[in-house]
């Protein structure tokens, strides 16, 4: 049996079980920790009223999340479990109204969420884009605005900022934009390589010259990532095979400037 087949064969094993916890959790509007800044005592939205289609969950990075491994699990695994719920429960959740305020709500606070949810806001919306399902299809449409906004977001936020916030938590920079990375690919092979673009300047500005990480000093007490791993991953998305391969001194021989290789 191939790797491929052993993989799909696990997660039609877990299939049912995590459906079954999605579907609830996506449900379930509290407990909530909402992160909404309020603009005066009038501006106290019910999670609901303020994201109608992700509402769900402990927090709204979860609920996006969740919503992408719903749609993954139906994409890669739909004979695994009753995909009817799921299904009823995506609809409701991703009408174009829902989304355009989830929108809207991305626009008029440009911090919220950054840059974890916005790097699982867009593999939420990158996952409809390798799904050749009617319901996809309709999903991405109404999801797209939302997607723009970020991607938006993205090139007005990374050239100001200097640097990288290192630490294991959500604000950690390297895993909000490794997560972004598939989409800007995408949108790079529909013509606008803004976003790639942008990721990639700041990530070779950010770690590009690092060296002997102390991987030594992790985990901290609050982290929930690695710190030095989730740079090896945003630095593997970035690069050639060769500049990363030379970066983690795995090619010693020659030196490279970015994009050009320079011999010794």
């Amino acid at each position: 049996m191939t790797n491929f087949q052993n993989a799909k064969t696990s997660l039609e094993q877990v299939a049912s079980t995590y459906a079954k916890s999605i579907i609830h959790s996506i449900q379930q509007e509290y407990p909530n920790q909402m992160q909404h800044m309020m603009t005066g005592p009038e501006d106290r939205p019910r999670p609901r009223e303020a994201h109608p289609a992700f509402y769900g969950c402990f927090d709204w990075h979860s609920s996006v999340e969740l919503h992408w491994v719903l749609i993954r699990l139906l994409r890669l695994a739909p004979e695994a479990f009753d995909t009817t719920k799921a299904m009823e429960v995506l609809n409701a959740h991703l009408t174009k109204d829902a989304l355009s305020q989830e929108t809207a709500y991305l626009r008029s606070h440009p911090r919220f969420e950054r840059p974890y949810g916005w790097g699982w806001a867009l593999t939420f919306v990158h996952e409809l884009t390798l799904w050749d399902d009617e319901a996809a299809v309709r999903w991405l449409e109404a999801a797209r605005p939302m997607a723009d906004v970020i991607t938006e977001s993205f090139l007005a936020w990374l050239p100001k900022a200097t640097y990288p916030i290192r630490v294991g938590m959500h604000s950690n920079s390297a895993f909000g934009l490794a997560r972004s990375v598939p989409w800007a690919r995408y949108l790079a092979t529909q013509g606008d390589s803004r976003l790639l673009t942008a990721i990639t300047k700041a990530a070779i500005q950010w770690y590009g010259t690092d060296r002997d990480y102390p991987a030594h000093y992790e985990p901290s007490g609050t982290d929930f990532l690695s710190p030095a791993l989730t740079e090896v991953d945003l630095m593997s998305l970035v690069l050639e095979r060769e500049e990363f391969l030379h970066l983690v001194g795995c090619l010693p021989a020659e030196a490279f400037i970015w994009g050009a290789q320079v011999p010794l």
